[in-house]
């Protein structure tokens, strides 16, 4: 939830719709306070009920992040670009990246220890792929993936941490920011 909220919330900034940005930083910070109560939960008696409440939210901060790749598609359409990865394909690649309750090492879904502390980045490109402005790098690694999302995921986790990094251009972009 917390990457989720935060990747819409980057879209959403990235469009200029104010509105939506502090929706989605509002899920990021759900997601941060489910973390914080899945490590109290042993002292924390009414933890247990934040947790429940938070999973109960979890369907729209799903539908949010899937709502925000689909503005970004549709403005790269309205701009004459097209995206270079599907939505199915993009959703499957943010599940890997976001995990929610505690890492499972055993889960060959879960990426999400793999690509930390890179997650924002990998999502970055994500978004860039879905609005049509990857770079060539970038787009070589989605096409390289063949499809499967964990490689997708995989593939951009090596473009990040590569020497130099390869990181979005976008002026709102993770990237941008730490670089």
């Amino acid at each position: 939830m917390l990457v989720g909220g935060a990747s819409y919330a980057v879209v959403n900034h990235q469009l200029d719709n104010p509105l939506e940005t502090l929706r989605g930083i509002g899920i990021a910070s759900a997601g941060w306070g489910l973390t914080a109560a899945s490590n109290f939960m042993a002292v924390l008696p009414g933890a247990v009920q934040a947790v429940a409440e938070g999973v109960r939210a979890l369907p729209g901060a799903l539908r949010a992040v899937a709502d925000g790749l689909q503005a970004v598609a549709e403005t790269a359409a309205a701009e004459g670009r097209v995206p270079q990865i599907s939505q199915e394909l993009a959703i499957a690649a943010i599940n890997h990246v976001m995990v929610f309750g505690e890492p499972d090492p055993d889960d060959p879904d879960d990426l999400s220890q793999e690509v930390a502390p890179h997650a924002p980045q990998v999502i970055d490109h994500l978004t860039d792929l879905r609005a049509g402005a990857a770079s060539e790098a970038v787009h070589a690694a989605a096409l390289a993936s063949n499809g499967n999302s964990a490689q997708l995921v995989r593939n951009l986790h090596a473009l990040v941490t590569a020497d130099p990094p390869v990181l979005s251009n976008r002026p709102n972009s993770q990237g941008a920011r730490t670089s």
